[in-house]
């Protein structure tokens, strides 16, 4: 059997690179709950956004304040996309060559409705097109794997998101470890013992696509199974996993939670040719009609003497005559448009509250489920984590939990 990061591969990563451009075109509004969450952070706030896509969040209250470009054009000139998105990004493996030259790294400035800009935010994604994409609008990107954030120290920013991106990866013990990834970026280090109040609570606000639908879109608009297709997962690898409670989560509903979800590829619009007026003929007045006596006596009386037409010939009672050799005309039918199958994880109501739980422990935190009050004033520090409201919430279609990160003594 493959390994789980081959299996991301083959079923997310290679599928996100042929549907990118198709798929950005999808993505230009942002979910209000997020745009909310991140315009709520505190001026000066470094924000990482974990899967970030075609940076459709990076703008939310940002100081880079993006130039607008036609959703369906390329970020790029043809024929520059490798060595532009090379020069701009922050590369993980540090290939980077800094800052780029020329007109197509210019960051244009545009006033936006929700005033000026007062968080600086990261995008990371393996996508490379979608970073072309996300970069080409001005926003900072690195391409890295959600599961994998050690390219920055723990603490590198002050808050989180991970937007639709956890449900990829292909075991539990993966899920956890992205979860726990998140939890570590946004944790500063430990407060020294005379230190006498701790840093800031960091947030990470993380969603993913539930199995539970909202009743109202069965059958009709749900973008998670049925409507859109979605068939079982198969070899999915179980290497490493993670001792989830699955009494806990499942309640014996058996719906499959492992799933291909298809996309179909549109391809680029084509803009429809414009229908052209005819062009009216010049308009030219007829010569009067002729009044000259010779002409009309010149003309020529018509005969009485000729023969009339023979009338037509009576139906034949023979076989109609044999096909012509040349071949009839086929219909043409239209090709089948490409469809390629993403790999899903669709959670149950507690299971990603169960993934944070664990982080939490292995990264030798507490969890509560509310953040406490008060504390000792002399005992030890340690990392508190809890979830704002308690418990994860339910966004149409999706599960999600805002979490706060600190130090507290015990």
């Amino acid at each position: 059997m493959e390994s789980s990061s081959t299996y991301e591969q083959d079923h997310v990563h290679a599928v996100y690179d042929v549907v990118a451009q198709d798929f950005s075109r999808t993505r230009h509004t942002k979910w209000p709950f997020v745009h909310r969450f991140v315009s709520s952070l505190p001026t000066g706030s470094v924000v990482l956004d974990a899967g970030c896509g075609n940076g459709k969040y990076l703008s939310s209250a940002s100081i880079l304040t993006p130039r607008k470009v036609d959703k369906d054009a390329g970020a790029w000139p043809v024929g520059k996309e490798p060595r532009a998105l090379e020069a701009t990004l922050g590369a993980v493996d540090g290939k980077g060559k800094g800052k780029g030259k020329g007109k197509e790294f210019t960051i244009e400035r545009v006033e936006e409705d929700e005033g000026p800009g007062r968080l600086l935010s990261v995008g990371l994604d393996m996508c490379f097109p979608l970073l072309q994409i996300a970069a080409g609008r001005g926003h900072q990107v690195v391409r890295g794997d959600c599961f994998d954030l050690t390219c920055w120290r723990k603490g590198s920013f002050d808050h989180a998101i991970s937007i639709a991106t956890i449900h990829h990866f292909a075991t539990d013990r993966r899920r956890m470890e992205a979860v726990k990834q998140l939890i570590q970026v946004v944790t500063p280090s430990s407060p020294s013992a005379s230190t006498s109040s701790p840093p800031l609570p960091s947030k990470v606000l993380i969603c993913v696509w539930a199995l539970e639908q909202d009743p109202s879109l069965v059958g009709v608009g749900s973008a998670r199974r049925g409507k859109k297709g979605a068939v079982r997962a198969v070899g999915i690898p179980v290497e490493g996993e993670v001792a989830v409670d699955v009494a806990e989560v499942n309640d014996g509903d058996e719906d499959e939670q492992d799933v291909f979800v298809p996309w179909e590829l549109q391809g680029p619009k084509v803009a429809k040719p414009v229908a052209q007026r005819p062009v009216k003929k010049p308009y030219v007045r007829k010569p009067a009609p002729s009044t000259d006596v010779s002409e009309t006596a010149a003309a020529p009386a018509p005969s009485t003497n000729e023969v009339a037409p023979p009338p037509p010939p009576p139906p034949s009672d023979l076989p109609p005559a044999p096909p012509s050799d040349s071949p009839t005309p086929e219909t043409v039918t239209a090709a089948p448009k490409p469809t390629f199958n993403r790999y899903y994880h669709l959670f149950r109501n507690g299971e990603l509250t169960s993934l944070v739980q664990l982080a939490t422990v292995e990264l030798g935190g507490v969890f509560v489920p509310t953040a406490q009050t008060g504390g000792s004033d002399s005992g030890d520090w340690g990392l508190e984590v809890s979830l704002e409201g308690g418990e994860e919430r339910w966004e149409r279609e999706n599960w999600v939990v805002e979490i706060n990160v600190r130090w507290r003594r015990a």
